[in-house]
């Protein structure tokens, strides 16, 4: 009975702890991209530019912020990760525009590849000459879902009531059989 009492009083004091001592959770920024192709592809262009967590809506990337960018269309692909020294400009609202900067360029630091958004069309090029421009596109925000502390908290003081009042029913089954 003792050991019990002492485990579930840590077990409160630590959820506890946790609780008023941790920083809310957040995972990398995601955004979807797809575009319409006009000029060198055809159908939809599609990526995925992934930001750090530390990135602030509606303020201009930085090297810090920039994980990767992916880019696919039907006539060209290409990845540029932050090992690469992208060139950056400009940045992205949570609403998916483009921030008061009116841009986002990613440049590849030997200028190949490049991925330009701007207001109303958006442009890829290669060091082969191979370029899509298309007319429209969207950035959409892909939220992933990270638990914050204080959830981790209420699940795992959760978890230990439960066990600890099966352990307690087990006991007082064993003591009535007695």
């Amino acid at each position: 009975m003792l050991i019990s009492q002492v485990f579930l009083r840590a077990a409160v004091a630590g959820a506890a702890a946790a609780l008023f001592m941790a920083a809310p959770a957040r995972a990398n920024i995601v955004f979807d991209f797809s575009g319409v192709c006009s000029i060198g592809c055809s159908g939809t262009a599609t990526g995925v530019l992934t930001l750090a967590n530390s990135y602030t809506f509606g303020a201009d990337i930085t090297a810090a912020d920039f994980i990767s960018l992916d880019y696919s269309s039907s006539s060209y692909s290409f990845d540029i990760a932050s090992v690469d020294s992208p060139i950056l400009a400009g940045g992205l609202n949570a609403d998916g525009s483009l921030n008061s900067f009116g841009a986002l360029e990613i440049l590849a630091p030997t200028d190949f590849p490049t991925f330009g958004a701007f207001n109303g069309f958006f442009n890829v090029a290669n060091e082969a000459e191979t370029f899509n421009l298309g007319s429209a596109y969207t950035f959409t925000l892909v939220s992933g879902a990270v638990p914050e502390p204080s959830r981790w908290t209420m699940m795992v003081l959760g978890f230990a009531g439960l066990g600890y009042a099966g352990y307690r029913k087990a006991r007082q089954a064993a003591f009535a059989s007695a």
